[in-house]
């Protein structure tokens, strides 16, 4: 009934109405006017029917997931539509059967989320995981997994989504995905026979110098991926250069770290800064963070951490990384 009041508010009358005859019995009778046929014909054609006369058919499927979306009416009209062609056309039958093993009552967000959801993700786990707010995210970090990992096919990625566990968090999914990047953005200007440096570009090697100076690095693997950060291991000692790429696309030198992130010699921090240097890497104080930001501002480039809007709101901030991972999607 309200796929076929969808149709009344969306069309008018006359045509519901005439639809509606044209799959009544031979003997039905009904008044002559249009909202009166409706109105008989809702209350006494079987459900199969009112959808023959809205669509012209009633795919497989349809009656049984219609009547999974409540008592109420969507909220969008449209939706009706939407889940009539993920029923009705083949190419996206994936989508549909998804949808119809999603457990309890199916919610508008529930449809929307398999309309625009990249084909690999649509999946039972994947759908119970997100939210319609999260989709454009979630196609995003897709996109930047298939361009930095080699090994992300689609029947790879299938794979995975399927063998998923209940416990699993969504942001676990990805981040060990992108753990095995082996095609790293375009980092700083360093030969990959520098006598000093050797830049770590795959998920792999972050990860292995992670476990050797018992630090973090590889929860940095996003912000490589993604081009924000670059690392250099100094070959004559135990000691990490990270480096922040700027808004302007310069790479300057943030930090130096030690084993088991101790406070690393500065007469070695001085070797790399003057190092880098000669490569055209400087590095910023941050010694007075406010008067770094104002220098960067007056520079016209900023850096997420410590740019001139680090005492801006945190969600506008955290909007912009996301974008940054769509672009660099």
């Amino acid at each position: 009934m309200f796929v076929a009041l969808a149709m009344l508010e969306q069309e008018g009358p006359d045509l519901l109405a005439a639809r509606l005859s044209a799959v009544a019995p031979a003997h039905y009778t009904s008044s002559p006017h249009p909202k009166a046929q409706i109105a008989q014909a809702l209350t006494s054609l079987r459900a199969r029917k009112i959808l023959q006369a809205v669509y012209g058919e009633s795919p497989r499927g349809l009656l049984g997931m219609l009547s999974r979306l409540g008592d109420s009416p969507l909220p969008q009209q449209r939706l009706y539509r939407v889940v009539f062609d993920l029923l009705s056309d083949p190419k996206h039958r994936e989508r549909a059967a998804a949808l119809l093993k999603i457990s309890g009552n199916i919610g508008p967000s529930h449809i929307e989320i398999t309309q625009h959801l990249d084909p690999v993700l649509v999946h039972e786990k994947i759908l119970n995981r997100i939210g319609l707010a999260q989709v454009d995210d979630v196609n995003a970090v897709l996109a930047l997994i298939r361009k930095r990992v080699s090994t992300a096919t689609d029947a790879a990625l299938r794979q995975s989504v399927e063998q998923i566990q209940p416990k699993t968090r969504l942001e676990t999914f990805f981040s060990r995905w992108l753990k095995k990047m082996d095609q790293p953005v375009a980092g700083p200007q360093i030969a990959a026979d520098d006598p000093d440096f050797t830049m770590l570009t795959t998920g792999e090697a972050m990860a292995a110098l992670g476990r050797r100076f018992q630090n973090c690095l590889s929860s940095k693997i996003p912000y490589v991926a993604t081009g924000r950060h670059a690392y250099l291991e100094w070959r004559h000692a135990p000691a990490i250069a990270e480096l922040h790429r700027l808004s302007d696309g310069q790479f300057v030198l943030a930090d130096v770290h030690a084993i088991l992130n101790r406070e690393p010699d500065p007469d070695l921090v001085a070797t790399i800064r003057h190092k880098l240097g000669s490569l055209g890497i400087p590095a910023i104080e941050t010694d007075n963070q406010l008067r770094a930001c104002g220098v960067l501002q007056l520079l016209g480039t900023f850096d997420f951490r410590i740019g001139p809007r680090f005492d801006e709101d945190i969600e506008e901030q955290l909007n912009e990384l996301a974008q940054e991972l769509a672009d660099a999607a």
